[in-house]
């Protein structure tokens, strides 16, 4: 298997995180309900985050797209 997460690992890693990101269960189910997995997460932006389908507030989506950027920058991704 690639190193690129599935659908329910994405937000288990998240929640796992849940107090570093300073993020809310709500905000992780907002993400899974789109299902965002694999390569779709790790596109994600703080400014597709903030916009429709998403909507998330500021933080919350600074963080997960701070999270995205170190999994990508580590190559942890692919």
């Amino acid at each position: 298997m690639s190193g690129v997460a599935s659908s329910s690992s994405i937000p288990v890693t998240t929640t796992k995180n849940k107090e570093v990101l300073d993020i809310e269960r709500s905000d992780i189910k907002i993400i899974e309900d789109n299902r965002v997995a694999g390569l779709a997460f790790l596109d994600l932006t703080e400014q597709k985050l903030v916009n429709p389908p998403y909507n998330l507030l500021g933080g919350p989506a600074g963080a997960i797209a701070n999270l995205v950027k170190r999994i990508n920058d580590t190559g942890q991704g692919i």
